[in-house]
């Protein structure tokens, strides 16, 4: 008698996938913005130091000016390279625009998969999990020795590693996966060139933050208008 498939279904395998990370995921993120107030409870009931409620919403007002935009924009436009562990892992460990991003994109565009899939969340977690071991590891050697070692730089190339990594990275990511959508990736392009420009020279009347939403929501509906049209796949 011939012995049936035992193969589990793909789309069986994702609801269980998608309980077990949100589960795991919003638990942890909460362990960790409990711990987050332990140096500030430790202060308070070791030395009695406590901020009034005003000075507590003065500063949460200048940290809501100045990053509310990202707490909205970052993981949308983030959420499709990460998925949904990935999302999860990149805020807990931070860096996510500098290494977790470019770690899962890099690792798809190497593998072959499509973003959305199964197997792009797959791959995605394991880029992200070896992200943050190796980010642990340099961070380690980098709290030791890492000092030292950017003293003896001279100041240019000092100035050089503060002001254009996390550009020269987007720029490869950018390169990366723009490529085979051009005609998404150069009008868009052109278009928040021109708008960050004008922001800046003064001659476009809106706030910093807003080239942001700009950015993020009309790439977004630039890229549905397209896909309507079947121009982009």
């Amino acid at each position: 008698m011939e012995s049936k498939n035992n193969t589990v279904p793909r789309t069986a395998v994702l609801p269980q996938w998608d309980r077990s990370v949100h589960r795991l995921g919003i638990t942890t993120l909460i362990i960790a913005m409990a711990l987050s107030f332990g140096p500030f409870l430790y202060l308070y009931i070791k030395y009695g130091v406590r901020p009034s409620f005003g000075v507590l919403m003065t500063a949460w007002a200048n940290v809501a000016v100045a990053y509310g935009a990202m707490y909205i924009i970052e993981p949308l436009s983030y959420f499709p390279s990460l998925g949904t562990s990935g999302s999860y892992m990149g805020w807990l460990a931070g860096s996510v625009s500098q290494m977790r991003v470019t770690s899962s994109v890099v690792a798809k565009e190497i593998t072959g998969v499509e973003d959305g899939t199964q197997e792009a969340e797959v791959v995605s977690t394991a880029a992200i999990a070896g992200s943050i071991v190796i980010n642990i590891v340099v961070l380690t050697v980098g709290a030791i020795a890492g000092y030292q070692i950017l003293a003896l730089l001279p100041p240019v190339v000092q100035d050089a590693l503060n002001e254009f990594i996390v550009p020269s990275i987007f720029g490869a990511v950018l390169a990366m996966v723009g490529a085979s959508r051009l005609l998404l990736t150069i009008p868009v392009f052109l278009v928040l060139l021109v708008v960050n420009y004008g922001t800046s020279a003064g001659w476009l009347p809106i706030p910093s933050w807003a080239v942001l939403v700009v950015a993020v929501f009309g790439t977004i509906l630039y890229a549905r208008v397209l896909y309507k049209k079947g121009k982009l796949r």
